[in-house]
């Protein structure tokens, strides 16, 4: 197993479009991002019964998706403001979120379109000022494995 690091996953970004993207074709690379966190959970649903011998049991159902990541505050940077005008117009973004660049076989990851719910500016004494985004998915486009 090939061991993958942080710093070499890659996000794209792009203007939403009229169906979900499927992969990062056409999107641009989101380069001033540090830490990223994909989040990736599924609702339950309780189907408990009395023949469970006392036991809850549970399926899960829907799954969703939130991204979080931190970007400098640079108003010049053609991603950011992508970000921050997604965030004023309640417009979304097509994105992807893959574990390499798109181009390697062995890059995988979500895709779809993301709406921004948090846009928390940060001015720390010590470090540059930041902005703490989280992404909300709003249709998801598939789950992309390179060469797929």
């Amino acid at each position: 197993m090939a061991n993958k690091l942080g710093m070499n996953a890659a996000a794209y970004y792009a203007a939403s479009s009229t169906s979900a993207p499927t992969d990062a074709s056409g999107m641009t690379l989101l380069d001033n991002i540090t830490d990223v966190t994909c989040n990736f959970d599924k609702a339950e649903a309780d189907i408990t019964t009395r023949g469970n011998s006392g036991w809850r049991a549970k399926v899960t159902t829907v799954r969703e998706a939130t991204v979080d990541f931190e970007m400098i505050w640079d108003t010049e940077d053609a991603g950011f403001a992508a970000v921050r005008n997604a965030w004023l117009n309640d417009t979304t973004l097509a994105m992807a979120f893959l574990s390499e660049v798109s181009s390697s076989s062995t890059s995988e990851g979500i895709v779809g379109d993301f709406s921004v719910k948090t846009f928390t500016k940060s001015e720390s004494l010590e470090d540059a000022q930041k902005v703490s985004v989280s992404l909300v998915l709003t249709r998801f486009g598939a789950w992309y494995e390179g060469g797929s």
